[in-house]
């Protein structure tokens, strides 16, 4: 199971506004299997990771899915949005997922000051990139709180 999950809410906000918080739990899941380096992980020669559902389900109990097909809306908006590569195995029938740069993208902060070509900057203050992760892990213990009660 993943504890903690780090979500830049502004970047989604700004060039995903329709998504919610399960798009970008379910992404962040993939860039952590995709970007591993356990030999546990099975990847293919042209970077391609393969991953089941039932290991998103298993990585994210906050999202509360039981069902496989619950995945089913989020991983096709991931691909429309062109954040993630999709490849089935003919034979096996299994999905495999690679990032695409976009999704590498929502990692780095909105800086107004840059052109249109080049939206984002990334953190490279230590101090500010802290500050960052420990608001966003208050935040989702705020979150996992509150569904506790």
């Amino acid at each position: 199971m993943k504890y903690s999950i780090l979500i830049n809410q502004l970047t989604w906000q700004h060039y995903f506004p329709e998504a919610d918080f399960r798009h970008a739990i379910v992404l962040e899941i993939i860039k952590s299997l995709c970007n591993s380096q356990s030999t546990k992980i099975l990847k293919s020669s042209d970077g391609y990771t393969w991953i089941s559902s039932n290991m998103i389900i298993k990585e994210a109990p906050l999202l509360q899915y039981n069902a496989k097909s619950s995945l089913t809306p989020i991983f096709k908006q991931l691909t429309e949005w062109e954040l993630i590569l999709v490849r089935v195995d003919d034979k096996t029938n299994n999905r495999y997922y690679k990032l695409t740069e976009k999704a590498e993208m929502l990692d780095r902060k909105l800086d107004d000051s840059e052109s249109n070509e080049h939206p984002f900057k990334i953190m490279n203050d230590p101090v500010q990139k802290n500050v960052h992760i420990k608001i966003l892990i208050i935040k989702l213990l705020m979150i996992k709180y509150i569904m506790v009660k």
